[in-house]
C-alpha cells in the first residue's frame, strides 16, 4: 500500500524538495501552502513529471482551516502516514528591544503553533492506521548562531526540539515516530532574499553572499 505524505510548505523551496523527493519514491504526496497559486503550480509540474501531488491551500496558523483541511483529506484518502512540517517564516532580523510585538507572536504562531496544530490533526489519523512518521523542521538556529535567524526564529526553532521530544514520548507506542532536524542554510527563495537584503544593508551573511 502506498503511503500517504503532507508537507507543509511546499510551494517552493527546501518543502519542494522534500515533497519532490517522497514522490519520486513512490510516495503520494499532499503538497500544503497559504500561497494557493504558487502551491497549484508546483504541484501541476510535479504532476506533469509524473510524480503523484495534490494541492492544499490552508494556512497552518488557522486552528478551523487546519481542522478542514484535515477533514478533507479524511474523507479523499482515509488515512495520513507522513507529516512533514515545513511551514516557516524568518521574521525581521531586528534586535530583541526594538522588536515589534506583532512581528515575535507572527513568527512563533507560524513556526511553532502552526507546527503544534498540524501535529495535534495528523495524530489521530496516524493513530488509526497504527502508523506514523512525523518529521519537525527546526535551524541551525535552534543550536547556535545563525547569520539569517531573527530572535523569533531562533525561539521557535528552539522551542520545536523540546516540542517533539514531548510529542514523541506520547505516540510512541501507537507506531508513530517524530523526529526534529535542523539544517544550516539551504539556498531557497526566502533566503536569497534575506542575503540580498543583507546586501543592501552592507551585511555579508555567510552562506549566501
Amino acid at each position: 500500500m502506498k503511503r500517504l505524505a503532507l508537507i507543509t510548505g511546499a510551494a517552493a523551496g527546501l518543502g519542494r524538495a522534500i515533497a519532490e523527493r517522497l514522490a519520486a519514491d513512490g510516495i503520494d504526496v499532499l503538497l500544503a501552502d497559504v500561497q494557493e497559486e504558487a502551491v497549484r503550480r508546483t504541484t501541476q509540474e510535479l504532476s506533469t513529471a509524473g510524480l503523484p501531488a495534490h494541492a492544499l491551500n490552508f494556512d497552518v496558523t488557522d486552528e478551523a482551516a487546519v481542522a478542514a483541511a484535515y477533514a478533507d483529506i479524511d474523507q479523499r484518502f482515509g488515512r495520513l502516514d507522513i507529516l512533514v512540517n515545513n511551514a516557516g517564516i524568518m521574521g525581521l532580523r531586528t534586535p530583541v528591544a526594538e522588536m515589534p510585538l506583532a512581528t515575535w507572536e507572527q513568527v512563533l504562531n507560524v513556526n511553532l503553533t502552526g507546527t503544534f496544530l498540524m501535529c495535534r490533526g495528523a495524530v489521530p489519523l496516524m493513530r488509526r492506521g497504527g502508523f506514523g512518521r512525523i518529521v519537525n523542521i527546526s535551524s541551525r538556529a535552534a543550536r547556535g548562531r545563525s547569520a539569517v535567524g531573527s530572535p523569533g526564529y531562533a525561539a521557535s526553532k528552539t522551542a520545536l526540539l523540546g516540542f517533539s521530544r514531548v510529542l514523541a514520548g506520547e505516540v510512541g507506542r501507537d507506531g508513530i515516530t517524530v523526529n526534529c532536524v535542523a539544517p544550516s542554510t539551504v539556498v531557497t527563495p526566502m533566503t536569497v532574499e534575506i542575503a540580498q537584503e543583507g546586501k543592501r544593508c552592507g551585511i555579508n551573511l555567510v552562506g549566501l553572499s
